[in-house]
């Protein structure tokens, strides 16, 4: 009889010891994805991926506007138009990721996942520039449409050139930070 009760008494510390050790297993895989899981969406690397969209769609922005001045200058108005139309397109797609590239280094500068908290500042900084003077070049944009003459070519490079400073200098920040 004492057999069975000493049998039973391991079979029962057995399957306690299984238990305990899948809770202690589950207790550790909670702590660890309730520790990571705020990072992941604070990742720097999502503002790093923002920024080579960004310098994508600049590139791309400006080589519509290239074509513009190009079809401009041969007098092939409907050409220019057009090439505008699509320059407008990629500064509102800027606008876009401005804004994303915004959130991610707040959130970034939020959790403290910076390297360099001045330079993170200063590009945030140089987005909210940069968000004002490229709201001005997409109005720009969208007036030369209208009306093709060299003075819109011409405030459409000024407004470009007042955009680039503070964008650049964002993106430069960002990777730094």
């Amino acid at each position: 009889m004492s057999h069975d009760a000493s049998l039973g008494s391991f079979v029962s510390f057995r399957r306690a010891c299984r238990r305990s050790r899948f809770a202690g297993l589950r207790a550790v895989c909670l702590c660890a994805w309730l520790l990571f899981a705020g990072v992941a969406a604070a990742d720097p690397v999502v503002a790093l991926q923002a920024v080579q969209q960004l310098e994508s769609d600049h590139s791309a922005m400006y080589q519509r506007m290239q074509v513009a001045y190009g079809a401009h200058r041969r007098g092939d108005d409907a050409r220019a138009r057009q090439a505008l139309m699509g320059a407008a397109d990629y500064a509102v797609r800027l606008s876009g990721g401005l804004a994303e590239l915004r959130t991610a280094n707040q959130d970034t500068l939020d959790r403290g996942l910076y390297r360099d908290r001045v330079a993170l500042e200063r590009a945030l900084a140089d987005i909210a520039i940069a968000e004002q003077r490229l709201d001005q070049l997409i109005e720009t944009l969208l007036a030369a449409t209208q009306y093709l003459d060299p003075t819109s070519f011409y405030l459409i490079s000024s407004d470009a050139a007042a955009f680039d400073e503070p964008f650049l200098a964002a993106l430069g920040s960002t990777r730094q930070s």
